[in-house]
């Protein structure tokens, strides 16, 4: 019995990363053909499986992909100038940082748009949060605000994204 168990487990363990080794040369291609000087990429886990995801940015699009059924499907996609410097780990959310005259703005982006922002700096006595819904920002409390993002993100903590410029050695690096 112990023998039959040991046959199955390293299948599994091989099909998983015969897909994660798919989803990486699917994620090569792609960054191969993209040629401006401003393009970066970054392997996150942004949706809820052990694949790593495509995080594409090169200052005015941004874009998740994930490899799915032989072929890279978009999760998210933005146009829109700012540094997306963190996210949730497989809670599909990034934060967007923007910093503008000495005031910075953090807004928290779901696979289906802006939902939050917090805002802080000069000639601001407090920080500013918001729930935002469409194009309309409402004014909430700073409990509100955790309340709301811990129903998002559970207790996940957010990471940092680790951006490679679009070279051939880092995509040798990254993309292996």
């Amino acid at each position: 019995l112990c023998m039959l168990l040991t046959l199955f487990v390293p299948s599994t363990n091989v099909n998983a990363a015969s897909k994660r080794t798919k989803a990486l040369t699917a994620y090569r291609n792609f960054m191969e053909k993209r040629t401006s000087y401003y393009d970066q990429f970054a392997l996150i886990y942004y949706n809820n499986d052990s694949t790593p995801d495509l995080f594409y940015n090169n200052y005015i699009d941004t874009a998740v992909y994930t490899y799915k059924k032989g072929k890279l499907v978009c999760l998210y996609k933005n146009s829109a100038s700012g540094v997306y410097s963190s996210y949730y780990p497989k809670k599909r959310m990034l934060i967007g940082s923007y910093a503008h005259m000495g005031q910075s703005t953090e807004t928290y982006y779901r696979s289906s748009g802006a939902c939050l922002s917090k805002s802080q700096g000069l000639g601001i006595r407090k920080s500013i949060y918001n729930k935002i819904s469409g194009y309309s920002y409402k004014s909430i409390s700073k409990s509100t605000f955790n309340k709301t993002l811990k129903k998002y993100v559970g207790s996940k903590k957010k990471k940092k994204i680790k951006n490679y410029r679009n070279t051939a050695a880092n995509r040798n690096k990254v993309l292996k």
